[in-house]
């Protein structure tokens, strides 16, 4: 494990960050304690990236801590709802979250539930 982590810890997005284009999605964890300001930064760094968002996810949606553990039906809804608003429907219908548990990207307001 010791190995991995120093490895894992010389990656650096900071030099190819600009050069991305495809649409993004940035995932932040309230309590997060692996990757603190991480999202924040790489979402400012994404500077050649036309459809980009930052969600965070917190206790009050049940979804704080790495990858939202306690709640990974939000978090994991979340991301599918922003793959179908930016790319149409992926897969089978399926039950969407309501506006209420839906974490709300940053800068945006929170829509009413399709």
């Amino acid at each position: 494990w010791a190995g991995l982590s120093s490895e894992i810890k010389r990656y650096d997005l900071a030099d190819v960050a600009g050069r991305i284009r495809c649409p993004t999605l940035v995932t932040q964890y309230e309590g997060d304690t692996s990757f603190t300001d991480q999202p924040t930064r790489l979402y400012g760094m994404l500077t050649g990236v036309r459809k980009k968002d930052l969600v965070h996810f917190t206790s009050v949606d049940g979804t704080q801590y790495h990858c939202g553990p306690m709640s990974p039906e939000v978090s994991n809804e979340a991301c599918w709802d922003w793959l179908d608003e930016g790319f149409g429907r992926l897969r089978s219908p399926r039950r969407r979250l309501s506006a209420a548990r839906r974490p709300t990207p940053a800068g945006r307001r929170r829509r009413a539930s399709r």
